[in-house]
């Protein structure tokens, strides 16, 4: 039997993002140069390396818009140091050194990086109570990773569309993969039923953006969605859109729908014993095919005043979880000082799994005395809590 501190630290669940970092990510639109209704068009970038330990290696690609893009198109490889942002202004005109070129940004790190963007139409005359000043309008892009791309028979929506005297939307796609393949967009109204559609042939790393892509889907309207499906080809793309303001061209960024979760309802969870607001012990389990697998952890015990780490587990058969997703399971295990058997205890753990990724329970340890010597004799038993999260597939 030992103290351990250090199990709890890797079975603590992993940290999530609401904006992802990724080592192959896309800006599907950036640019500079004119476009409808005298905006001018800009593109600022922020790559930064907010976990890890060592520096990043990334290689940013530029691909213009066009049916298809030989590889690997223009780069620039730059280094991003660990807690370090680096901030790209007006990036394909100061970096790339191009005028009047659009396209997409292709991020390849040997480390994970987080991307982030903003297009932006400069040079506006803006009208305040103090006078005229010049500004800006502009969407941010979050860089989809390119995971998210949907294949043959996938789908992804764009919804928001809309074109009028005061309004357009640009919708557009690129191919992740390097393959070409056929898309189907189909153009659904309000009540969800479909009233246009256009196949479209993408090429190879393609780049596309369709301005006010209504025109080529029947005409004018709001309160639509746009449905784009690979129906043919090995190729995988990402979707974007832009509604603008045909006024002020300040543009709100269209995000296409990405794929279900993972179902957090299986996998790998991880989590901590508590008690009294403190951590006493870390825990780990599988759930499989609807049962619990697997499961280790350790708690604290008091023994004269000294507190104890017990590793437990991991168990062998596996406990279904009824119909609210609960189980409950018992471990009985021995602890020796050296060869001497000085503790048994039987762990009793019950606890209820969520589909939406959280588990919590409690645990209950009940010692039983093998050795009647100091501090063995003197063990208790143990009342705590805990609560997990899910972590992987």
């Amino acid at each position: 039997m030992r103290r351990i501190w250090g199990f709890l630290a890797a079975l603590l669940p992993a940290v999530g993002w609401a904006v992802g970092p990724g080592t192959d990510l896309w800006i599907p639109s950036v640019g500079h140069g004119p476009g409808q209704f005298g905006s001018q068009w800009r593109t600022d970038v922020w790559v930064s390396r907010p976990t890890g330990t060592t520096a990043a290696t990334v290689d940013i690609y530029f691909l213009p818009r066009g049916d298809s893009n030989a590889w690997p198109p223009e780069s620039r490889p730059i280094t991003v140091n660990p807690g370090e942002t680096r901030e790209f202004v007006d990036i394909v005109k100061d970096l790339f050194g191009k005028d009047n070129a659009f396209g997409a940004l292709r991020f390849l790190a040997d480390q994970e990086v987080l991307v982030t963007a903003r297009i932006y139409s400069a040079g506006l005359t803006i009208v305040t109570n103090d006078g005229n000043k010049t500004g800006s309008a502009g969407q941010f892009f979050a860089a989809l990773p390119a995971a998210a791309a949907v294949g043959l028979g996938q789908s992804t929506d764009v919804q928001g569309v809309a074109q009028d005297s005061g309004t357009r939307t640009n919708v557009g796609w690129v191919e992740v993969t390097g393959n070409p393949c056929s898309i189907q967009v189909q153009r659904v109204d309000g009540n969800g039923v479909v009233v246009a559609s256009q196949t479209y042939n993408v090429g190879a790393f393609a780049v596309v953006q369709k301005g006010n892509i209504l025109n080529e889907l029947g005409g004018p309207g709001g309160n639509q969605r746009l449905r784009i499906t690979v129906v043919s080809g090995s190729g995988k793309i990402l979707a974007f859109g832009s509604r603008l303001d045909n006024a002020s061209n300040d543009p709100s960024t269209i995000e296409m729908r990405t794929a279900a979760l993972v179902d957090r309802s299986q996998g790998r969870f991880a989590g901590t014993l508590e008690s009294g607001g403190q951590v006493l012990g870390g825990l780990a389990f599988t759930i499989v095919s609807n049962a619990v697998g697997g499961f280790l952890g350790n708690g604290t015990v008091d023994c004269e005043g000294v507190p104890y780490t017990l590793d437990f587990g991991p168990s062998s058969t596996p406990v279904v979880l009824d119909a609210n997703g609960s189980f409950a399971m018992a471990l009985t295990h021995d602890y020796f000082d050296g060869t001497t058997k000085v503790l048994t205890v039987t762990w009793t753990v019950t606890g209820t799994v969520s589909s939406t990724g959280t588990a919590s329970g409690a645990v209950a340890g009940q010692v039983t005395f093998a050795a009647g010597t100091s501090p063995w004799n003197a063990c208790t038993g143990l009342s705590e809590t805990w609560r997990a999260g899910w972590v992987s597939p």
